[in-house]
């Protein structure tokens, strides 16, 4: 989101290897929850993918954008290929962005309701939606900011520092008001997992009070631990969303409904204990090899 300010093509090159090591593995993870999806619960993905075909298709279109562009912006020293390859990543970048928040926020609204998914992709584009759309960009910039403050050093990575503290203050604006929208149009709050367990409230207060929290850190420079909380807010509005809807999926279909045989599901169980394991063991090698910080000396 923030590589086109990058002044020349040395801090263009200390933005992009911030990523370099990490976005493949990232994006391997979100394609693999669409696999999961499909194995452990088809009926839930031949729902998605049905009612939300371009929503969905549009995902993968600007992951396959943003992933090309990152690779290739530097492939070649044409300057019109240089601009095109970084708007190309960075109008990628904020679609993704635009098109997750839009995506969960309508799951959340609609999920354990009786309003079934309207299959018409503008339909997605309502005034909810736009606002979960609007807080996932709030969040993704926050988090790259902050994550080019921990991964590098140099001049593009302090002039761009202080942009963290508008879109965290955008975060914490529009949290609240998220909140508010599912209690007032949804039963989300009104669902089974909040009735039976009140303490679980906590999650919604918190996930308002969290981005609050992140601005406070980055007003004091604490930029390790903003990063972190930003991190939180977005996990515990996930949190919030998907305990409200329990045990609903996706509109009219739930947990149990929508699983696969039992055989299915112990094929998977093993499979996740053997492989699970080794990959988070390679990737948290991945990030201990990779954890020097990037100077632009290095591109001298």
């Amino acid at each position: 989101m923030i590589f086109r300010s990058a002044r020349s093509e040395t801090e263009g090159r200390v933005l992009q290897y911030t990523v370099g090591p990490y976005w493949d593995g990232s994006e391997v993870w979100f394609v693999t929850a669409g696999g999961a999806t499909f194995a452990a619960f088809p009926l839930v993905f031949a729902e998605m993918f049905s009612h939300l075909y371009i929503a969905l298709f549009l995902l993968l279109f600007m992951l396959i954008i943003r992933a090309v562009c990152m690779e290739l912006v530097y492939k070649d020293d044409d300057l019109t290929w240089q601009r095109g390859m970084a708007w190309g990543w960075v109008l990628s970048s904020y679609g993704l962005a635009l098109l997750l928040g839009v995506r969960f926020t309508n799951l959340f609204l609609k999920t354990g309701t009786d309003d079934v998914q309207n299959p018409a992709f503008l339909a997605l584009l309502n005034k909810p939606g736009i606002l979960g759309g609007l807080f996932f960009i709030a969040f993704y910039r926050t988090s790259g900011i902050l994550w080019a403050n921990v991964k590098a050093k140099g001049e593009v990575v302090e002039r761009k520092r202080p942009e963290a503290l508008y879109s965290a203050l955008a975060m914490a604006a529009i949290a609240p008001i998220l909140m508010l929208t599912f209690n007032g149009r949804t039963n989300l709050f009104n669902g089974a997992a909040f009735t039976a367990a009140p303490i679980l409230w906590v999650l919604p207060v918190a996930t308002i009070m969290l981005p609050a929290v992140t601005v406070v850190l980055l007003w004091r420079g604490r930029y390790g631990w903003a990063f972190i909380s930003n991190l939180g807010a977005v996990a515990l509005f996930m949190g919030t969303g998907f305990t409200g809807t329990y045990p609903y999926m996706v509109p009219g279909i739930t947990l149990f409904e929508g699983m696969a045989g039992l055989s299915t599901l112990k094929v998977m169980t093993v499979v996740v204990g053997i492989f699970l394991p080794m990959i988070l063991a390679y990737q948290t090698w991945k990030f201990i090899r990779f954890r020097r910080a990037i100077e632009m000396d290095y591109f001298a």
